[in-house]
């Protein structure tokens, strides 16, 4: 039951943040808040699509840390990423009416996933260590 209740609070955060994914990206436009000033920076969804994805890939990774001791959760981590990029663009483009699919918005959200995977590397081995 421990081991449970800590594999749960070990993905919890990582499961919260996939569903804000899922809510932001596959949300009807014309619902979600207009703020035109950020609108106005270029290609500011391609750097929100990267900070959402980095982010989760952040929760992601701890996750594996945390649970498993091992830094190679890296790979199901991207896959996961990979996965859901795909799966919102294909949703974006085919089913939400006011929404379009972008192979440049799932650019970004693998990069923003292969920044925080560098970025990480070296806390990961070093809480491994711990």
């Amino acid at each position: 039951m421990q081991k449970s209740l800590r594999s749960i609070s070990n993905l919890g955060p990582s499961i919260v943040w996939a569903l804000l994914i899922l809510k932001l990206l596959l949300t009807q436009s014309s619902e979600l808040p207009r703020f035109p000033i950020l609108f106005s920076i270029p290609h500011f969804d391609k750097i929100v699509h990267a900070i959402l994805f980095g982010v989760w890939m952040a929760t992601l990774l701890w996750a594996s840390v945390k649970q498993f001791k091992s830094k190679e959760g890296w790979k199901i981590a991207l896959l996961l990423v990979l996965v859901l990029g795909v799966s919102t663009e294909l949703i974006q483009e085919f089913i939400v009416v006011t929404r379009h699919g972008s192979m440049m918005d799932l650019v970004a959200d693998i990069t923003g996933a292969l920044v925080v995977l560098a970025v990480l590397n070296r806390p990961m081995k070093a809480m491994i260590m711990e």
